[in-house]
């Protein structure tokens, strides 16, 4: 009992222990085989092949696993025995009047489970092959055949090989079944490990950024207000760059928190819309006068493209502004004294806006993944400043372009520029 625990140790990989079965199985039938064989009268090369098989099934299981080399033992089963001795032992015991087709069918079987991919395919259709020649062989050359002296050794023959086949396959597929659950019982457990530290990982990203947003506006305020009571003092020349920087800090953190929050809400299913009909023109330029100082940064030169017969699309005003904002950010980010664009006109039942710039561009391998969660941060932008740092933007767009039932796109080459492509239905 202790050597079959060992055998079929749940350590094991699944081939390996339906190999250890299968050894075992073919010990015992070597043996059962062998003594059924000398009763009924099979002839001595028969007699001395069972045992022999017995003996082999052995040293087989005894070396694979001392050696671990189960894969190269596979393959010695398959050649030595299957290929040779089984067709032996076909011409020597009654040929397919006998329980041999029976052991046919195992040792198909046994490749099948043992081997993998192409080399499984290919052994397994020579196999078939192989004993189908055999058979027809025999049919026409019936004198290559050591035939049972009664009828009573023939039916007792097929009666062993149907029944040992037939255990060793139930077997084999029991032990699958079996590890298959175990397998799929140890994924759930890991699945359920998995999601529970997912939304630990949402509700700490949630915590802090909540945490987060009061001293922040609190910092905002302070600076904001630091800033203008400057402009009145003599210090107001030597102060104002540190406090502007440290209004822009602040502003760039808020961004943050505010994206890491976003990403928090999408992942609980509490992203809201408010989808209503709305006006596009009206959307960019009230997003172009809310954020026009965030525009003049870098000196880069604004154009607004916009056709004249643009419809009413079915949208959120707000997260749209949202989308062109974080555009934009990028935009400028990655664009010094050069050109942003922002354009829009009707494409069939949808508006295309697009948001290009004259910038460093985007390295190609960052691309397929560039709207990806954590991907687009240090996406390959040469000569860009400091990004937003979360690599939430994009993602977050790619979320807010897709609730509409539109769809969004980037094309770019370093050197060159980025065009982001985005659509939203019209109002039907």
């Amino acid at each position: 009992m202790l050597l079959f625990g060992k055998y079929l140790d749940k350590r094991l990989e699944l081939r390996a222990r339906v190999f250890n079965l299968l050894g075992m199985v073919g010990m015992a039938i070597g043996l059962l085989v062998g003594f059924a064989s000398a009763i009924i009268g099979t002839g001595m090369i028969n007699i001395a092949l069972n045992f022999a098989s017995s003996l082999f099934a052995a040293v087989m299981l005894y070396y694979a696993n001392r050696s671990g080399r189960f894969h190269t033992c596979y393959l010695i089963t398959i050649i030595a025995v299957f290929m040779i001795a089984f067709p032996v032992m076909f011409f020597a015991s009654g040929g397919y009047h006998s329980g041999m087709p029976s052991f046919f069918v195992f040792a198909v079987v046994f490749t099948a489970f043992m081997l993998e991919g192409a080399k499984s395919f290919a052994i397994v259709a020579f196999e078939i092959l192989l004993y189908a020649c055999i058979c027809l062989f025999a049919y026409f050359h019936p004198e290559s055949v050591s035939f049972f002296e009664s009828e009573l050794a023939v039916a007792t023959d097929t009666i062993i090989g149907f029944f040992v086949t037939s255990l060793a396959i139930v077997l084999t597929v029991t032990l699958v079944f079996q590890m298959y659950g175990e397998q799929q019982r140890i994924l759930s457990e890991k699945n359920a490990a998995l999601e529970q530290i997912d939304r630990l990982k949402t509700e700490f990203l949630g915590n802090v950024a909540h945490e987060l947003k009061t001293p922040l506006a609190v910092m905002m305020g302070i600076a904001q207000n630091a800033r203008q009571q400057m402009r009145e003092s003599e210090a107001s020349e030597k102060l104002a760059p540190e406090m502007k920087a440290i209004v822009s800090e602040a502003g760039r953190m808020a961004l943050l928190v505010e994206q890491i929050l976003d990403a928090t809400r999408i992942d609980e299913g509490r992203f809201s819309f408010d989808i209503k009909e709305s006006s596009v023109e009206e959307i960019i330029q009230t997003t172009i006068n809310s954020y026009y100082p965030m525009l003049k940064r870098n000196d880069n030169h604004l154009i607004m493209s916009l056709s004249d017969d643009i419809p009413h699309v079915l949208a959120d005003p707000h997260r749209i502004s949202q989308v062109l904002v974080n555009l934009l950010q990028n935009a400028i980010r990655h664009t010094k004294r050069g050109t942003i664009t922002i354009s829009a006109a009707p494409a069939e039942d949808f508006v295309k806006m697009d948001v290009s710039d004259t910038g460093c561009g985007i390295a190609a391998d960052r691309i397929p993944v560039i709207f990806e969660r954590f991907k687009s941060h240090d996406s390959g932008n040469t000569g860009a400043s400091r990004g937003s740092g979360t690599g939430l933007g994009l993602y977050i767009c790619k979320h807010i372009i897709e609730a509409h039932g539109g769809e969004i796109s980037l094309h770019s080459a370093q050197g060159r520029g980025t065009v982001v492509s985005f659509t939203i239905p019209v109002c039907p």
